[in-house]
């Protein structure tokens, strides 16, 4: 699987909140960029994905806004952003993706 897959980029973005949240941490974009390896990719796509995990309830807290030809780009994470169960279940289904 290509690393800009986009399945494979959602269970990195997800795995990277679920972990955070699991020890109390607060997620940050500009670390999600680096721990997941997708600090490379354009911020219209990782934006376009991000705002597809919020719309999907996947994920909560991350506020996604469009600039320059209404292309999404990620704003910020809230302090208290979080992956939701549909998120976990999503994790879960998907665990062979890495």
């Amino acid at each position: 699987m290509a690393k800009d897959d986009m399945h494979l980029i959602i269970y990195k973005i997800l795995r990277y909140i679920y972990d955070c949240n699991k020890i109390g941490k607060t997620p940050l974009y500009s670390e999600l960029l680096n721990v997941t390896e997708i600090v490379a990719l354009p911020q219209a796509y990782i934006g376009q994905i991000m705002s597809e995990l919020v719309e999907c309830g996947y994920i909560e807290r991350c506020r996604v806004s469009a600039v320059k030809g209404n292309l999404p780009v990620v704003v910020s994470l809230a302090s208290d952003a979080h992956i939701t169960i549909k998120g976990v279940d999503y994790l879960s289904e998907n665990s062979r993706i890495i």
